[in-house]
């Protein structure tokens, strides 16, 4: 949780209740370069500590790190419950997307030449239990695995399943086929699919999600990835044992809500757009998600 007026960081454990207060993010308004587009403007200058990937661990000594992915700026501030306040990373690195593993964040480099290889980091905590402290740094980003580009095509997406991660992708530029590899395996250069992932449906977007497909969940399909056209912005869904596409429910959320049983794909869904879900609205690409209160405290988030 951030706090609007001093941007402080609150950690909540929404199962046992505990909190752990972290140091206010203002220090790292310093280090936003000016010449950023409309980074000169002393609340605008915000928005570039939004769009955040957030890990944490916890030591044997029970101290707290978090890392922040800050996308905007290509890199990562970090701090420990013990410290006074945030630390920014000395590299940067141009990712398209992130995701929060075990601790640890994973980065996929963005690149939009077809021909090129994709690269996937892996960036640890600093270590240490008694706070960061002014000379620490975070690691440089460690190289775990490299997509050939005759394998997988821009774009790249990271997911969370089963207690591992999926890469998932298109296989070709036309964007007709899709395929899921196991980070695991390509950082042992197996350049083998996955043929199925059971019951589960990966929605994709911003924030990629793994959905088990159940009774309490219908119109949720397995087996399947879920994400938005890349023509219209509509929901479809890519049939992996298959290799079929089809639309997971009625309607078209571009233009406003669906409702009937299969809309729980549409909150579902929405939960891939943050800048949507945190403000309590369903995703609709046709109207503005705006903050209805302290905007000028919220800018990017």
């Amino acid at each position: 949780m951030r706090r609007d007026q001093d941007k402080a960081i609150r950690l909540f454990h929404p199962f046992t209740g505990n909190v752990v207060d972290l140091p206010p993010l203002g220090n790292l308004v310093t280090h936003i370069s000016q010449d950023l587009p409309g980074a000169s403007h002393p609340v605008h200058r915000f928005y570039y500590l939004g769009d955040v990937c957030t890990s944490f661990s916890v030591s044997a000594a029970g101290v707290i790190t978090v890392m922040l992915a800050l996308g905007r700026m290509g890199c990562v501030a970090f701090a420990t419950s013990q410290d006074q306040k945030w630390h920014l990373s000395t590299w940067t690195l141009s990712y398209y997307k992130s995701l929060s593993f075990q601790g640890k964040l994973y980065m996929v480099r963005m690149s939009f030449i077809p021909e090129e290889n994709k690269d996937i980091f892996q960036v640890d905590p600093p270590q240490g239990d008694q706070g960061v402290g002014a000379g620490s740094s975070l690691p440089e980003p460690k190289l775990v695995a490299t997509i050939p580009a005759d394998k997988l095509t821009y774009p790249i997406f990271l997911t969370e399943c089963d207690s591992q991660i999926l890469v998932a992708g298109y296989t070709d530029r036309l964007y007709s086929h899709m395929q899921v590899h196991r980070l695991a395996d390509l950082a042992s250069e197996k350049l083998v699919p996955v043929t199925s992932i059971g019951d589960k449906a990966l929605f994709i977007n911003d924030r990629s999600l793994s959905v088990s497909s159940t009774a309490a969940l219908p119109g949720v399909v397995g087996d399947t990835i879920v994400l938005p056209s890349r023509k219209d912005g509509s929901l479809i869904q890519y049939h992996l044992g298959i290799g079929t596409w089809s639309r997971p429910m009625d309607g078209c959320i571009t233009t406003g809500p669906v409702f009937g049983p299969s809309c729980l794909i549409y909150h579902i869904y929405t939960c891939c757009r943050r800048e949507y879900w945190n403000k309590g609205q369903l995703y609709n690409r046709r109207k503005a998600c705006k903050w209805r209160v302290k905007r000028k405290w919220r800018v990017g988030v």
